[in-house]
Parts: C-alpha cells; structure tokens; sequence
C-alpha cells in the first residue's frame, strides 16, 4: 500500500494488552511490502491516525515491475534495509535507555517527523515502550525543567538541544 496523505500508525499487540508502536507513515511512505516480500500475513495493525488516501498496488503487478527494472528492486533492498536499521536503533533505545530518554527520544521524532500533529500520550507511550501514567509523569518533570510546554493534547519543545541531551541522543 501506499499513503498519498495522511498518517498511519503501525502497531502490534504487547503482553500486557497494550500495543506497541513500530512505525509511523506519512504521505510518500509504504506499508506492506515486508509481508509481501516474506511471503506472510500482516504481522502488525495499521491504524489510520489522519485522515489517509490510499492506494493499493496488487502484489503481482509489483513482481512483474521488480523483474523488468533491477534499479527498482535495489530501492526496495535500500529502503528495507534503512527501516530494519531503524528498527535495530529503536530495539537498542528500548532496551539501553531509561523511560525518560525514550520519551525525550520519542517526542523530538514525531515533532521532526510528523510536526502538525498532536500525539496522545498513550501514544507516546506506545512508541516509547512505556506506560502511559510513566509518560504523563515524565511529561510533567519535562515541562517542570523547562524542556516543553503542554497544553491539552499539544505538547511544544521549548528547549530541543536539552530535550536531546535528555533523550542521550547523537544528532
């Protein structure tokens, strides 16, 4: 599938009947393609967050399109391998960084990635891989430092450089 607008939000479900966020699309991105090139079901949701236009591209016309254009094939070998990179870089934050830098973390991606939208923070704590309650707590010793200003779902960053620091971030 591709997005031609909007937002989608990729999610699978956690132990504790949560959900965890893997990933997050905007308008140019695709979803679906591990599957198809895996030759699996869908192992995660896709959940519409903005209002999203869609298209479907059937899988055969996609096969046929790979064996007549190499250069197209190695742009999906490219992009794969850029998401599982992303993907290795998030199991690394999850597992070396505290709640607090993961929330810092998490916040500076969707402000830099999908800035006109105001996350939940169950959201947050979705991608981040924590409680929400850990999430509205953290928010708060945030906001208390400085680091943002919150007001209803909007949640702005007033200092990015300490908020990076936060997040134990390299940019």
């Amino acid at each position: 599938y591709c997005l031609n607008s909007g937002i989608i939000k990729l999610e699978s479900p956690v132990e504790n009947g949560n959900v965890q966020i893997l990933r997050v699309v905007g308008a140019g991105g695709t979803i679906g393609y591990r599957a198809l090139f895996a030759e699996e079901p869908y192992q995660a949701t896709a959940v519409i967050q903005q209002d999203a236009e869609i298209c479907l591209i059937r899988r055969d016309s996609i096969l046929k399109l790979l064996s007549q254009d190499p250069s197209l094939a190695m742009k999906f070998i490219k992009k794969l391998s850029q998401e599982l990179g992303n993907q290795e870089d998030r199991l690394t934050s999850m597992t070396s960084h505290t709640a607090a830098e993961r929330v810092a973390e998490a916040l500076l991606f969707f402000k830099k990635n999908f800035p006109e939208n105001n996350w939940t923070r169950r959201e947050i704590a979705e991608w981040a891989g924590t409680t929400t309650e850990t999430v509205i707590r953290i928010l708060a010793d945030f906001e208390r430092e400085g680091l943002i200003a919150q007001e209803g779902r909007r949640i702005d960053i007033l200092e990015r450089t300490k908020l990076i620091n936060k997040a134990a971030l390299v940019y």
